[in-house]
């Protein structure tokens, strides 16, 4: 079965606080934009679920702003729309988070063309149906139809109502409701946003008949990361950071001794974050793989996956010696038992060695 192809979009951008003053809620002197909260749900939680664990049935893409994040080159809504409909989803979910002057008014609520559209009315039942199952509130009934001349009549649902896809806006709280405050930007943020992705991932599993595999567990061990930049200026970390995520980059600033460090990813696997400090290097960025890896990093496992080289000089196993062109190959690794190492090329089984005479490359 081919792939089904899934567009997933935080709603607005990084810079429309800056630019327009709108799109966030001021309390207690500090200002909350509403795109770091859909980001937080639909990059962090949606698009990355999706990516990493169910890669094998969906192609999954986050759309994104083309642009740099310069405050003056900000992307029109539609530019997004027309690279929406160059890109031919199967299915597109864009969140967002509401906002009304109102403090008693919360809840979730999901916005579908009211014409035309089976499948997304489709997948607008099957999102309320888990939102309700899991015990989070909503707008109303949690639905509501876009048309035109009403306060429903949204861009992007309008805009898309012709397309062969399934086409949804949700708005996943309100910014500043008594109640729905707290959950999107304070202590209960991470708890009903890890609910809230659930309830898409459940949906779009039902959607397309495909089994829901739960949720990723939380990593528990070392994670190796990337490092691309240390400023004492957090604009200068920022700036960074926002080229970064436009060029498809997961990166994020963590505050160590009074430095803003921009990172990229978090892997379990050495080799994968050894492999995108290559890819950053080749762009040419700078790299650093910060100290508190230091001593993982200069002991790198070989394991099966593992791309290695052997040794010159070195003998088979069982101690075969090999012809010299063999020591200017790359082998994959396809078996490892205490030290010994199974290489082959190309799919060929090449030798048995002995672990301590490869070279990880």
């Amino acid at each position: 079965m081919a792939k089904k192809r899934i567009g997933i979009a935080a709603g607005h951008n990084d810079y429309t606080y800056k630019k327009t003053g709108g799109k966030a809620v001021k309390k207690n002197g500090k200002v909350y934009q509403e795109h770091d909260a859909n980001m937080n749900l639909m990059y962090k939680k949606v698009y990355r679920e999706l990516r990493d664990n169910y890669s094998d049935v969906f192609d999954t893409i986050f759309v994104k702003d083309d642009r740099a994040g310069k405050v003056s080159d900000k992307q029109t809504l539609y530019d997004r729309i027309n690279k929406i409909k160059k890109s031919r989803f199967d299915l597109y979910l864009d969140g967002h988070h509401n906002w009304n002057q109102k403090s008693i008014v919360n809840g979730i609520c999901s916005f579908v063309w009211y014409a035309n559209s089976p499948k997304s009315k489709k997948i607008q039942d099957l999102f309320i149906d888990e939102v309700k199952k899991e015990g989070l509130e909503t707008h109303g009934n949690g639905k509501h139809y876009s048309k035109f001349k009403i306060w429903t009549n949204l861009a992007i649902t309008r805009e898309t109502r012709f397309l062969p896809g399934a086409f949804m806006l949700t708005e996943n709280g309100f910014m500043g409701g008594n109640k729905d405050f707290n959950r999107i930007f304070g202590s209960e943020r991470e708890s009903y946003h890890n609910r809230l992705a659930k309830c898409y991932i459940k949906a779009i599993c039902k959607y397309f008949g495909v089994k829901y595999k739960g949720t990723s567990k939380p990593q528990t061990k070392n994670l190796y990361k990337v490092q691309t930049g240390a400023f004492e200026s957090k604009k200068n970390a920022e700036r960074l950071e926002r080229v970064l995520k436009v060029k498809g980059f997961d990166t994020y600033i963590v505050k160590e001794s009074d430095l803003y460090k921009v990172q990229v990813g978090a892997y379990a696997d050495f080799n994968n974050a050894l492999n995108m400090a290559k890819k950053l290097k080749s762009k040419g960025y700078s790299v650093y793989l910060p100290e508190q890896n230091k001593e993982v990093i200069s002991k790198p496992t070989i394991k099966v996956g593992s791309k290695v080289k052997i040794k010159k000089g070195a003998k088979t196993y069982k101690g075969t010696s090999l012809a010299d062109y063999v020591y200017s190959r790359i082998y994959k690794v396809t078996q490892v038992k205490g030290n010994r190492v199974v290489v082959t090329y190309n799919g060929t089984v090449v030798a048995a060695m002995n672990i301590k005479d490869l070279i990880l490359i």
